[in-house]
C-alpha cells in the first residue's frame, strides 16, 4: 500500500471517528455535563494517555522554538477555538445547522493552503467540494430551523478556525512525527481549557457514572484516534485532499444517528450521500490517477 492510498485511509478514519462524537456528546448531555467540563475532560485524558505513550517511546522529544510556538497555536488557540465555537453554536442553532457551516471549511483551506503552502487548486477539485456539499445540503436539508444569526456567527468562527488548524497542521508535520504533534497540541488544548473552566467557575469532578463510557468514547475514539489519524494524513496527502475527504464526517453522523439514534433518513437524504460520497471518490481518483507524491516521513 502506498502512502497516498495510506493517507486516505487515515482521512476517512479520522473523519469517521470524529463523526460519532455527537452521538457520544448527545448522551453526555443527558446527565446535565456543561461544555466546559466535556472539554476538560475530553483534553486532559487525551494529553495524560499521550504524553505517557509519547515518553515511553520517544522519551521527551526536543522541541525547538519555532516547533513550540506552532503547537501552541494549533492547541490553545485554533483546536481551543473551534472546539469552543462549534459546541457552543448548537446552542442558537440546530446540529445539523452547525455541521453545514462548518463543514465550509475546505474551500478555506483550498485557499488558506494555496497562499501559504503553494498549493495548487484545480478546478476538479473545487467542483469535487461542491458537489459534496450540494450533497451534504440534501442530507441535512430536513432538519435546518429557523437561522439565529449568534449560532450561524459561532459555525463561520469554527469553520475559519478550523480552516487554519488544518493548514498549520500540515506545516507542523512537516518537522515533527505525528504522534508528537498530536500529543503537544491535545496537551496545549487542555491547558486553556482548563484555565477557562476555572475562570468561570465550572470546575468539577462530579461525573454521573452512566455518562462515563460516552466520556471515554470522546476520549479515546473521537480525540485519540481521531487526532492521530488527523495529522498522519496531512502528512501524506496534504492539507486539501484531507479537508475534502473529512466532509464525509457529516455524512456518516447522520448514518450514525440511523443506526444508533434510530433517526429515520428520507429518500432524499439518501440521494445527499450518494452525492456526497460521489465527490469525495473523485477527488481521490483525480489524485490517485495524476499519482501525487507523497511525505516518506515515518512514524
Amino acid at each position: 500500500m502506498n502512502n497516498y492510498i495510506k493517507g486516505i485511509a487515515l482521512a476517512l478514519i479520522s473523519a469517521i471517528a470524529y463523526s460519532i462524537m455527537p452521538i457520544f456528546a448527545v448522551n453526555v448531555y443527558k446527565y446535565e455535563i456543561s461544555t466546559f467540563n466535556l472539554l476538560l475532560i475530553r483534553f486532559s485524558i487525551s494529553a495524560i494517555v499521550l504524553l505517557v505513550y509519547t515518553i515511553i517511546k520517544y522519551k521527551i522529544p526536543k522541541l525547538n522554538k519555532k516547533d513550540l510556538i506552532i503547537f501552541i497555536i494549533l492547541g490553545s488557540v485554533l483546536y481551543t477555538m473551534q472546539a469552543i465555537f462549534h459546541f457552543l453554536s448548537v446552542k442558537y442553532i440546530s446540529p445539523s445547522l452547525a455541521i453545514l457551516i462548518l463543514f465550509t471549511y475546505p474551500l478555506f483551506v483550498c485557499v488558506i493552503s494555496a497562499i501559504m503552502n503553494r498549493e495548487s487548486i484545480s478546478p476538479k477539485t473545487i467542483a469535487s467540494i461542491i458537489i459534496s456539499f450540494l450533497g451534504l445540503i440534501l442530507v441535512l436539508n430536513n432538519k435546518l430551523e429557523t437561522i439565529d444569526m449568534h449560532g450561524v456567527l459561532l459555525s463561520i468562527g469554527a469553520a475559519l478556525a478550523y480552516s487554519v488548524y488544518t493548514v498549520i497542521g500540515a506545516i507542523a508535520v512537516k518537522n515533527q512525527k505525528p504522534i508528537i504533534t498530536t500529543t503537544y497540541v491535545t496537551l496545549f488544548a487542555a491547558l486553556s481549557i482548563f484555565l477557562i473552566t476555572i475562570i468561570n467557575g465550572e470546575f468539577t469532578f462530579n461525573y454521573n457514572e452512566e455518562a462515563i463510557p460516552y466520556i471515554f468514547g470522546i476520549i479515546f475514539v473521537c480525540t485519540i484516534i481521531a487526532d492521530f489519524c488527523f495529522f498522519k494524513s496531512l502528512e501524506l496527502i496534504g492539507s486539501t485532499n484531507v479537508a475534502t475527504l473529512g466532509m464525509i464526517e457529516p455524512l456518516s453522523t447522520s448514518i450514525f444517528s440511523f443506526l444508533l439514534l434510530k433517526e429515520v433518513l428520507k429518500t432524499i437524504q439518501y440521494i445527499g450521500i450518494l452525492i456526497t460520497i460521489f465527490g469525495c471518490i473523485s477527488i481521490v481518483y483525480k489524485n490517485t490517477k495524476k499519482g501525487d507524491v507523497v511525505s516518506e516521513h515515518k512514524l
